[in-house]
């Protein structure tokens, strides 16, 4: 046994002692750092490829993080066109009220007709239908700017709202906006405030800006259109109907007119969409503002074509009536009526009259022995349409009291005129 440990123990010495041949080490050492060099080269290889798909995706995201997200069913053509090129500026700033409510301003786009404000309303409750969210407004170093128009789209879970809304420009010299989005839950008024820095490097100014100063005149008014300011989300045109004389004579005669444009407007014979449009009456005359969508690119030749003109007139017209009597042509404001029945059952009188299907009478009454009796209520109407293609409308009028002598009294007409006035304005 003996024998037998120490042999072990000498051949545990023997191999402690046991060295390679020097050709043996060379040859080692040469194929362990060819095996290290060949390593290295794959691995730099890898880092190229890893390097080449950031730097892809960076571009990627750099685009996307300049796009307005989350909007895509509110945006139309011309405003979807401008985000998927980055137009827009992303802002992503929120605040949350005291009931859990959130509020995002997603983005802002800015040109020189309007201001757009994409923000969302959450609500993990549920409930966001109910939200009681005011008009939303910014404010800068010039004061406050209102909200023009706006709209949104609720989810199917009733716990986002998501909105788009348009507001005046911001001045030139505004740098700094501060939104305001005023909510009111139980006897709670919170206004919540979200301030961003303006970029305008993103702004996208107009494309064209230009004074019109052409009049159209048709039936004794005056339509003027004053300027136009076609910008990369818009094109809007302003204008003026009559002047102060026309509103001093009124005042004077008791005899109000006010009147509704219907404009078109033309990009190289191609109809431009309307989108929207306002009007609004000073001292000093009436104002109208007609929104289309953007002009397309390249424009050459634009027009105007006064469509339709809405005239709502105070008049004093007054026909004498009597039971059983037959129709009765009258002219008012150059409009054919025609008064084709009168009768009286107990203490209430119907009268029957024709007109054109647009004409709508805002004040009518009766006169019975000197006694003015208010209308109680439209009866029967019948629509029947000429072989000219006129469509008049028939209806029978009902008013409580009657008399030995009665009048029909007309005191204020509405009515709309079709036209075909068109006027060019220079592309410059």
């Amino acid at each position: 046994m003996r024998d037998l440990e120490e042999l072990l123990r000498q051949r545990q010495k023997d191999l402690e002692n046991l060295e390679a041949p020097p050709i043996l080490e060379e040859r080692l050492r040469g194929a362990l750092s060819a095996k290290k060099r060949k390593n290295n080269r794959g691995l730099v290889a890898v880092l190229l490829i890893c390097l080449f798909l950031v730097s892809y995706n960076f571009d990627t995201l750099a685009f996307y993080g300049k796009r307005i997200l989350g909007f895509e069913e509110l945006m139309w053509g011309t405003l979807k066109d401008l985000n998927e090129l980055g137009e827009g500026q992303p802002v992503n700033e929120s605040y949350t009220f005291g009931n859990g409510v959130t509020i995002t301003l997603d983005g802002i786009m800015v040109d020189d007709n309007q201001l757009l404000a994409f923000y969302t309303i959450k609500d993990p409750s549920g409930k966001v239908d109910q939200v009681r969210s005011y008009t939303v407004e910014y404010r800068g170093i010039f004061g406050k700017y209102t909200m023009r128009s706006g709209q949104g789209i609720l989810n199917e879970d009733n716990t986002e709202f998501k909105n788009i809304d348009s507001f005046e420009p911001p001045k030139a010299f505004e740098k700094t906006l501060k939104f305001y989005f005023p909510l009111k839950y139980g006897d709670t008024y919170e206004e919540g405030m979200i301030e961003i820095k303006l970029d305008r490097r993103k702004a996208m100014g107009f494309m064209i800006k230009d004074k019109i100063r052409q009049t159209i005149t048709v039936d004794g008014t005056h339509i003027h259109f004053d300027t136009i300011t076609a910008t990369p989300t818009q094109t809007v045109i302003t204008g003026s109907v009559g002047s102060r004389f026309d509103l001093v004579k009124e005042a004077i005669s008791g005899e109000r007119t006010r009147v509704q444009v219907l404009t078109e407007l033309y990009a190289d014979g191609k109809k431009i969409e309307q989108t929207g449009s306002g009007m609004s009456t000073t001292l000093e005359r009436i104002t109208f503002d007609v929104i289309f969508d953007a002009l397309p690119k390249g424009v050459k030749k634009l027009e105007i074509k006064l469509a339709e003109l809405t005239k709502t007139k105070d008049i004093h017209t007054a026909v004498v009536l009597k039971d059983g009597m037959e129709t009765e042509k009258l002219e008012i404001e150059g409009q054919e009526v025609l008064v084709k029945e009168v009768r009286t059952e107990g203490s209430s009188t119907y009268v029957t009259i024709d007109t054109r299907e647009d004409i709508i009478f805002r004040k009518i009454y009766l006169e019975a022995d000197g006694k003015e009796i208010p209308l109680e209520k439209m009866m029967e109407e019948k629509l029947e349409k000429l072989v000219t293609g006129e469509i008049r409308r028939e209806r029978v009028l009902h008013f409580k009291g009657n008399g030995e002598n009665m009048k029909l009294l007309f005191k204020r007409i509405c009515y709309t005129q079709a036209y075909n006035k068109r006027i060019e304005i220079s592309v410059q």
